[in-house]
């Protein structure tokens, strides 16, 4: 946790550069508007960086439904937020205003660039506090063996056919079938399935696939975590059919990415 709070003090630091930056760079006489909408951006911008790092820890304090929007939003918004940087950096391009697009850009890439490490350290805690769920989870996923995948958050899949749950509208997109007719067509027992679906959410995954080998957890759209049962020893980046095994986080668990 203290390297959360080194990081959130880095950000208020960069912020203030920031504020000071553009303060200096209103003394050229812009327009007040124009000032304003240069501090509301760069507190927006900063704003979603720090989101991106709450929602990398956002595990051990948030519900999955919060982790998984304050992601979203930082996902897709952090993207509008640098690009209209750029574009009040160059209309019209001034020295001052380039040297604070190389701050932002600066702290962009750093928190970025420990985004991954961090959720790593965040991933070996949280294992090693929730040991008996994960391990009661994985071993009854896999010693039940009928549910080979499911995603119950951005969308739903069961064993790689997407379902509509009550109440969802069809997939225009996909070859949906109804929740119900994929359970019954694998043979599986819809308790079970909403027990391993609840016990997802209540760890913070979205979605897991299995077969012999083991079972992945996503957490995010793009990374994990593995429990790989038959490996008391896994070398870092090895592929297997569910993901690419990075750092192990405990006996038998895994950092996994996809």
């Amino acid at each position: 946790m203290l390297e959360i709070l080194a990081i959130g003090f880095v950000l208020l630091c960069a912020l203030v550069a920031i504020l000071a930056l553009a303060a200096v760079a209103a003394n050229d006489k812009w327009k007040r508007r124009r000032v304003i909408a240069a501090f509301t951006l760069f507190a927006a911008y900063v704003a979603l960086l720090c989101l991106r790092l709450v929602s990398n820890v956002g595990h051990f304090f948030l519900t999955r439904e919060t982790e998984g929007s304050l992601d979203g939003v930082s996902f897709f918004l952090t993207p509008v937020a640098t690009l209209g940087i750029l574009v009040w950096a160059l209309g019209p391009p001034r020295i001052k205003k380039l040297l604070i697009v190389v701050v932002a850009v600066a702290i962009g890439v750093v928190v970025f660039n420990y985004s991954r490490p961090l959720t790593g350290r965040s991933d070996r805690l949280y294992v090693q506090r929730h040991h008996v769920e994960l391990n009661s989870l994985a071993t009854d996923i896999m010693r039940y063996g009928r549910i080979r995948s499911l995603i119950w958050d951005y969308g739903h899949q069961v064993n790689d056919t997407w379902v509509l749950y009550p109440g969802d509208s069809t997939y225009s997109w996909e070859h949906a079938i109804p929740l119900s007719t994929a359970l019954a067509r694998d043979s599986i027992d819809p308790r079970v399935h909403a027990d391993f679906q609840r016990r997802l959410a209540a760890l913070h995954f979205m979605a897991f696939w299995a077969d012999s080998n083991g079972v992945s957890f996503a957490r995010f759209r793009d990374g994990g975590i593995a429990y790989l049962p038959r490996s008391s020893t896994v070398p870092p980046g090895i592929p297997w059919t569910n993901g690419r095994v990075g750092s192990a986080l405990a006996p038998h668990w895994y950092y996994a990415g996809w």
